[in-house]
């Protein structure tokens, strides 16, 4: 009978994501920056969301 091995990724790649600092921004206005640092805060949040999610399918959360 095959036996079933559960791999799971390995803990650095599970870590969260830090925030840059200090951030990256080449744009020319106010509505740029904001912008920016939506489009940043969004694409850090579910970055981390799929870590989390990681996290918790491997059973380290």
């Amino acid at each position: 009978m095959p036996e079933t091995v559960r791999l799971t990724p390995p803990a650095t790649l599970m870590q969260e994501t830090p925030t840059p600092d200090p951030p990256v921004w080449d744009g020319a206005t106010n509505g740029d920056l904001l912008d920016y640092a939506q489009d940043s805060r969004a694409a850090l949040g579910r970055c981390n969301a799929d870590k989390a999610g990681m996290r918790k399918w491997a059973g380290t959360e």
